[in-house]
């Protein structure tokens, strides 16, 4: 049986990692929105 402290633990990982997989999911569709172009050669010294 978990405590309170570490059911309080259980679900700030939880929810932790739902909300970085929704960020992630949300940053793939703004990159899918934009057709980005790199130049490395202009990066180049």
């Amino acid at each position: 049986m978990l405590t309170d402290e570490k059911q309080e633990q259980l679900n700030a990982s939880v929810l932790q990692y739902y909300q970085n997989e929704w960020l992630l999911e949300l940053c793939a569709q703004w990159k899918g929105d934009y057709d980005i172009e790199t130049h490395p050669e202009l990066l180049e010294y």
